[in-house]
């Protein structure tokens, strides 16, 4: 429990000192930072494909297809509503989820970064079935994206990755 406290208090400081010019941005923001943080995964996709359909996916009115041209993404996207929200993001915000870890290997070598679950050494449309079944993948990409929706410092989105994802931040269970 000592640890976990610890933790807590680590992952706070890391949100609000480490960018100070971004923390006192998001000072009115960050029970929303929070309540990002702490929302079910269908809520968080829900919110993402909103901000998706309305601000990066307009209809081309002379073709009346979406600009983006979904029509390329590969079946295997559509394994849930947050997979096939997350692949729009990595589409749209590539170099977005290049810029972060990824938390889970799913069993093989670990991508060099989140993007990397998504595009094959982060080329577009060069689409890779791993974050297609991977929760821990697709939760990242969509949290990431709506904490930078909202003005969320880099500082503040890696300690709320890792407050989530890190595996090595949770207590293990006494021998």
């Amino acid at each position: 429990m000592r640890k976990l406290c610890a933790v807590l208090v680590a992952v706070l400081c890391v949100l609000v000192r480490l960018d100070p010019s971004g923390a006192l941005a998001m000072e009115g923001e960050y029970g929303e930072f929070q309540k990002l943080m702490l929302a079910p995964l269908d809520q968080l996709t829900d919110k993402a494909d909103k901000i998706l359909s309305t601000k990066y996916e307009r209809p081309d009115p002379a073709t009346s297809q979406d600009y983006m041209g979904y029509s390329d993404l590969p079946i295997f996207v559509l394994a849930s509503i947050s997979s096939y929200v997350a692949y729009r993001i990595a589409r749209v915000k590539p170099q977005l989820l290049a810029q972060y870890e990824c938390y889970d290997s799913c069993g093989g070598p670990k991508p060099r970064n989140l993007l990397e679950c998504f595009l094959k050494d982060g080329a577009p449309g060069n689409y890779v079935k791993l974050a297609s079944s991977c929760p821990v993948c697709y939760g990242e990409a969509i949290s990431i994206f709506l904490w930078d929706e909202m003005g969320a410092s880099q500082g503040q989105i890696v300690g709320g990755l890792r407050f989530l994802y890190d595996q090595s931040l949770r207590e293990m269970p006494p021998l």
